[in-house]
């Protein structure tokens, strides 16, 4: 099996775990096995046949509740306390012998030769008389000794155990003297023994002395004892015969075989991940009526829970696969009472609402220290010393915080190579945060524990600001708003500590360099402490500026979900690391524009020569070189905000127009900076007097806030500047529109022109063209309200949008752009020759030619809406100069060019337009006098009964046109019947008069009834 090279990689010593090589024994090499990994069962309970399982099924020993009060420091003799103890309990640290038996491995120092029934081999060997299998064991041991690696990063401790490979299985051998090592295997009888003598460990995590205990255990299950009582009698019934027999031969053979260990209570087969172990344990099994397997511990309630306990009692249940765990508590000796738990609540002992250890990160520290050993203990025979001195905890925590960050590093660098398939990225994304966020806090505990050190801060900064990365790259990848906003939050609060961190490491590292300076020399730093000191405040720089830009896009975020007051903080948090300094004096005081020399000034102020060849690289966030381009970028986010804000609260927009005034420099008193901007905003409320909105509404307040955003935001110039200037001329153009639906022609002029000039002055042709269309249509709004200067303005206008063209085939703009441009040119010849048609005495050709000149243009731009609304126009314009000498010519022109605008409106756009149409052709027809003609148009009349059948399905302002106009269709129904009566004179047309009459009947009589129901009526009556 290929092992992963980070593990492999690992240096112990670097971190203050020690592993020794002791001895090597090259009798023969065992042939080692091919690893297959079993299923992953982890630190849980687990009765399937993969996980957790017994061996061989062991006693459970029946116990009574002690009642409350009873005392525990009454002891038993000696000789009945340890005739009791015999039966239930050994010791509790038990080691053991290592066999090698006709190629074969033993536990427990005990076989078949010797008269024992529970001899256990591990699985691999081959024996005549045991059953054996190919199943590859990886960890033989004591299940004690197990636990010590599992609590190893918990403990402040020592740990000192014998590790040895044999074939491919590691066997945990125990405590050893390290001033006794141990020599390797005994050539006579093939047994390694590591003290045996089995001097106490200074770590104990049995909450109660030890006497405490056994009298505790002796009171609990005294009556089922063997001594002479009938109780002790049944209870010695209920055990197995093995545990009968097993005393007396094991009392046999402590004479007869003294290098032979007991054997253990039990032995357990168990699965850790795609680990698999035998231990050995001597952890009692107990049972009442209630409870047919628990576990039964003694705590002092004068005592708090710790963790390395609460974690003991976990894991003997998890190994022994036990699901409860009793605790006697007792205060002084005397009994208190008990607490009954499940196992997989035991690290919420402590009673508070977080546990006292966490499930997976046991899980993951003893995976990567058992994978550990697996790479390092490798040789073939070999005996090695696994030593950890006592308060190494630390050490062990940085060691297991820099395997994290290895891992989360080499997961970033597999990101990238996964674009392809998301939902790997996705998890390799979760996978690196969580190991970055268990390398943090494992760093935080250290720098919480022990004296400061800078090289862990600056690594605790970089792993913070990594965290903060983790959250930023998921910002465009299509997020909802909620989840951009969670993300960006925890980038936020992970670039703060990250700042701290390193403020505090910086601090630290000018009071050393300070504390070593000499009073009497200039210089007495050495290049490289100042080089130190340059790099970490380059380095808080740099946070600093990418916090701001993660708190400006988290303000726009707020903004478009319309949380306005987060919005705000969110843009003063953005501010906090701004120093005053950078604050410059505005050059634009904030006040009315009302000339058009102001943005020429604006324009002459910023050079912007070639400027128009720069390329602002897309991204999500902004990157910022300086304080001075952060405070820029924080004014365009103020301009953003102000720009698409449509929100009538006046503390919000007052809020907003004050944090303008405190980051532009705008009339706000020097005694109110300090160091930083964090500084100013403490006092923002106290900032509002001096905060001065400009403007009538404040729709208008919004649009200048935002101009002059922009433009303190270019002062001084930043890299920004192009993308500043478009928004400049954006809001110009904004604010010319705004005036516009004013009524303000002479301010929105002002605006429309001033936007011209700020493109212009970035080569940006094609808003140049944009605003001359803008300022075309308003010289035909002019011409409209001075009919005097009408003709200059149309000609203004028309000279406009001939520019506009110009520029657009310049830069070589898309054919909407074009088309926009030249709609509005065609636009002003048509509203030209319409102002022309209304005049009494007009010139036809100069109308007829205005409006060729825009049917033309729209016909050259394939816009089908305005050529038909040119043909009605031009319609119009031939029924109104209708007279006696030219009707049949005018009349014929006239209906043509209503027909052709019926191609559209009759089709595409049936409504208000479609029936003005054929009242005026009904006219049209009506005003040649002659019978026929006068029928005819009666006849166009009805044909608009299709609208009025289907009104409920127009626009709301349709459907109130038509109901307008109702009433005058009516009316000149009833004329055009009336005329039709009073003509038929020839006995030909004598035949209609009734029908005509009695048409004409309904159309006086049913006046009240909706027109739709008067056409149907009609038309059933026309024959």
């Amino acid at each position: 099996m290929e092992h992963d090279k980070d593990v492999v990689e690992f240096k112990a010593y670097e971190q203050g775990l020690q592993l020794v090589k002791i001895d090597d024994v090259q009798q023969h090499r065992m042939q080692n096995d091919l690893l297959t990994w079993n299923n992953d069962t982890g630190l849980s309970l687990n009765n399937g046949d993969d996980g957790l399982s017994l061996v061989k099924p062991a006693p459970s020993f029946r116990f009574k509740q002690l009642d409350n009060d009873t005392d525990l420091n009454h002891s038993p003799t000696e000789r009945q306390k340890q005739e009791h103890m015999d039966y239930l309990i050994k010791s509790s640290r038990r080691q053991m012998s290592l066999r090698l038996h006709q190629g074969r491995v033993e536990l427990a120092g005990c076989g078949d030769e010797y008269g024992y029934d529970d001899f256990n081999i591990l699985p691999g060997a081959k024996s005549q008389s045991h059953s054996s299998s190919d199943e590859v064991v990886h960890f033989l041991g004591p299940a004690e000794d197990i636990k010590t690696l599992f609590k190893m990063p918990y403990s402040h401790n020592r740990v000192s155990l014998a590790i040895h490979r044999v074939g491919n299985t590691l066997v945990v051998d125990g405590d050893i003297d390290e001033k006794d090592l141990p020599k390797g295997f005994d050539a006579c009888n093939e047994v390694l023994q590591i003290n045996h003598s089995q001097p106490k460990s200074s770590e104990s995590y049995l909450p109660s002395s030890p006497s405490l205990y056994e009298n505790f255990i002796y009171q609990s299950t005294q009556t089922m004892t063997p001594h002479s009582t009938p109780a002790v009698s049944e209870t010695q019934g209920q055990l197995s015969p093995d545990v009968k027999s097993r005393s007396t031969i094991q009392n046999k053979d402590k004479r007869q075989f003294p290098n032979v260990i007991p054997t253990f209570e039990r032995t357990f087969k168990w699965t850790f991940h795609d680990m698999k172990m035998i231990l050995g344990s001597d952890v009692q099994l107990f049972s009442n009526k209630d409870h047919p397997a628990v576990s039964l511990k003694l705590h002092d309630m004068d005592k708090d829970m710790s963790l390395c306990t609460a974690l003991d009692y976990y894991l003997d249940n998890v190994i022994a696969n036990i699901p409860e765990l009793a605790i006697c508590l007792h205060s002084k000796g005397y009994v208190r009472g008990y607490q009954l738990i499940q196992t997989r609540d035991i690290p919420f002992l402590n009673g508070a609402s977080q546990p006292l250890f966490d499930i997976q990160d046991v899980n993951m520290n003893a995976t990567m220290l058992l994978k550990f050993l697996q790479q390092n203990c490798s040789e073939a025979n070999g005996t090695y010393w696994l030593m950890l001195s006592q308060g190494k905890q630390r050490k062990w925590k940085y060691m297991m915080a820099m395997l994290c960050y290895r891992f989360a590093s080499r997961a970033a660098r597999l990101i990238t190579s996964t674009m392809e398939t998301p939902t790997l990225q996705f998890r390799l994304r979760l996978r690196q945060r969580e190991l970055l966020a268990t390398c943090l806090d494992l760093l935080e505990e250290i720098r919480r524990d022990e004296s400061r050190s800078k090289a862990r801060d600056s690594i605790c900064a970089t792993v913070a600001e990594q965290m903060a990365d983790t959250y930023l790259r998921e910002i465009g990848l299509g997020l909802t708003s909620s989840e951009k906003i969670d993300a960006l939050v925890k980038a936020k609060q992970h670039l703060t500590h990250s700042i701290r961190v390193l403020e505090d490491c910086h601090s630290e590292h000018v009071r050393e360099r300070d504390g070593k300076a000499l009073p009497d020399v200039e210089d007495s730093t050495n290049d490289e402490e100042d080089d130190v000191g340059s790099f970490v405040e380059e380095e808080i720089l740099r946070l600093k500026l990418k916090h701001s830009t993660t708190c400006m896009h988290l303000a726009t975020v707020y903004m478009e979900t319309e949380m306005h007051n987060k919005m705000l903080s969110a843009m003063h948090d953005s501010c906090m690391f701004i120093p005053a300094s950078v604050i410059p004096n505005p050059k634009h005081p904030m006040s009315m524009v009302n000339e058009k020399s102001f943005f020429q000034q604006i324009v002459e102020d910023l050079d912007f020569g070639g400027v128009a060849s720069t390329k602002t690289p897309k991204s999500v966030l902004k990157s910022c070189v300086n304080m001075e381009e952060c405070r820029a970028c924080i004014l365009e986010t103020i301009g953003d905000v102000a720009s698409i804000m449509n929100h009538e609260d006046a503390s919000i927009c007052q809020s907003l127009f004050t944090t303008f005034s405190i980051v532009s420099g705008e009339i706000i008193p020097e005694e109110f900076y300090g160091d930083v901007l964090e500084k100013t905003f403490r006092e923002f409320q106290s900032l509002h007097n001096y905060s001065k909105p400009l403007g009538a509404t404040l729709r208008e307040r919004l649009l200048n806030l935002a101009f002059f955003s922009y433009l303190r935001a270019l002062d001084p110039q930043v890299n920004a500047e192009l993308i500043l200037m478009k928004k400049l001329g954006n809001t110009c153009n904004e604010l010319g529109k705004y005036f516009l639906l004013s009524k303000d022609l002479s301010r929105a002029y002002l605006w429309f022109e001033g936007g011209s000039l700020i493109f212009n002055a970035v080569e940006d042709d094609v808003n140049v063209a944009m605003l001359y269309a803008n300022l075309a249509n308003l010289h035909k709004v002019m011409a409209d309200k001075d009919p005097r200067n009408a003709q200059n303005h149309y000609n203004k206008a028309i000279s406009l949008c001939q520019e506009a063209q110009i520029l657009l085939k310049h830069c070589k703009a898309s054919v909407e752009l074009h088309n926009k441009v030249n709609g509005e040119l065609a636009l002003t010849y048509l509203v030209w020759a319409v102002n022309l048609s209304t005049k009494e005495h007009d010139n036809s050709s100069l109308v007829l030619e205005k409006f060729n000149k825009a049917l033309n243009i729209y016909v050259e731009v394939g816009d089908k809406r305005q050529i038909a609304a040119t043909h009605y126009q031009m319609a119009t314009y031939y029924s109104h100069r209708v007279t006696n000498g030219s009707v049949k010519q005018r009349l014929e022109l006239a209906r043509r060019h209503y027909e052709k605008s019926l191609d559209y409106f009759g089709s595409v756009e049936v409504g208000k337009t479609f029936v003005i149409i054929h009242v005026e052709l009904a006219h049209l027809y009506a005003s040649s006098n002659k019978v026929q003609d006068i029928e005819h148009a009666v006849l166009v009349i009805l044909n608009t009964y299709d609208v009025f059948k289907k009104i409920h399905e127009l626009p709301s302002s349709e459907q109130d046109a038509l109901i307008a106009l109702a009433p005058n269709i009516l009316i000149k129904l009833q004329g055009y019947l009336m005329q039709i009566i009073r003509a038929t004179s020839s006995k030909a047309m004598q035949s209609k008069t009734v029908m005509f009459k009695e048409m004409y009947r309904e159309t006086i009589y049913k006046t009240d009834e909706p027109l739709s129901q008067i056409l149907l009526a009609l038309r059933n009556l026309y024959r």
